[in-house]
């Protein structure tokens, strides 16, 4: 049985081992969301003096550094400072921490976000790539296609953390995926140029950026179920993703063709992540 269930809310009672995981994976994310809360002050600290004309403050720098890291030597400070004045580092204005397109429908804080139906219904990768090709170029509001919970099986081909902090997966169908490259075989099934009709991305937004979301727990738990999958329950560069035979369970989403890694032809995505775990 899921562990969405009906409601959406996730029920740990069958599995006691998963409440101390989660309680603990909360904890994880409480202390690495106050160090990116502070780091971005850093980040927008320096921006805002580059819009002034004016060079950063060291000492508000080494105030922020002190706060995230203590007084673990000066050493790091002084690197991490002189990174931060860096022209590359402060030249690129305000710091994107969450996304921005559609970004209300992704994570199911927009208005229509109550007539999403939470019961997963089975598809497959092909299916739903192959489907009604469907590209918002704007900020649409909720299609009727996207009222629904989605899970397939598949194989992770590529996995990424973006700058608006989503990690993004790419989902390859099982039986187009090459284990020898481990890429979905092109020849098996080729690549159209605006998109794979054997691919789909599915994404995993940061808990941090849930703000007025109906389901946030239910997507903290999807990112929970994602992590649980990497040895140290920490994403980095995401190789030991790649390859894994999964099942993901997600809301069908319509992303903006941008030639984005993974794009399905119909420009369907799993977006966002409710469950993921490794199938049988």
């Amino acid at each position: 049985m899921s562990v969405l269930g009906q409601t959406g809310r996730f029920h740990l009672g069958a599995r006691p081992s998963w409440r101390e995981e989660l309680r603990a994976h909360n904890r994880y994310w409480d202390r690495r969301q106050k160090r990116e809360v502070l780091a971005t002050r850093m980040e927008l600290a320096a921006a805002a003096a580059r819009d002034k004309g004016e060079k950063p403050k060291l000492s508000l720098f080494r105030s922020i550094f002190r706060r995230i890291f203590g007084h673990a030597g000066r050493v790091k400070a002084a690197v991490l400072v002189a990174l931060c004045l860096a022209p590359a580092a402060w030249s690129q204005g305000r710091a994107q921490v969450c996304g921005e397109e559609r970004w209300d429908v992704k994570t199911l804080a927009d208005d229509a976000a109550a007539t999403v139906d939470l019961t997963p219904q089975d598809s497959t990768v092909d299916e739903l790539a192959q489907g009604d090709r469907l590209c918002p170029t704007g900020d649409d509001a909720r299609h009727a296609d996207e009222q629904e919970v989605l899970r397939v099986e598949a194989v992770i081909a590529c996995a990424k953390k973006e700058a608006d902090r989503d990690i993004h997966l790419c989902l390859c169908a099982p039986d187009h995926w090459n284990p020898k490259t481990k890429t979905c075989d092109a020849q098996v099934g080729t690549k159209k140029a605006n998109g794979s009709r054997f691919e789909l991305i599915a994404e995993s937004p940061d808990p941090a950026c849930l703000k007025g979301s109906d389901q946030g727990g239910a997507i903290t738990y999807g990112r929970f179920k994602l992590l649980r999958l990497i040895p140290d329950h920490e994403f980095t560069t995401g190789r030991t993703l790649i390859g894994q035979h999964v099942l993901v369970t997600g809301v069908r989403f319509h992303d903006k063709a941008h030639g984005q890694t993974g794009m399905s032809a119909s420009c369907v995505e799993l977006h966002p992540i409710l469950d993921m775990e490794p199938a049988k």
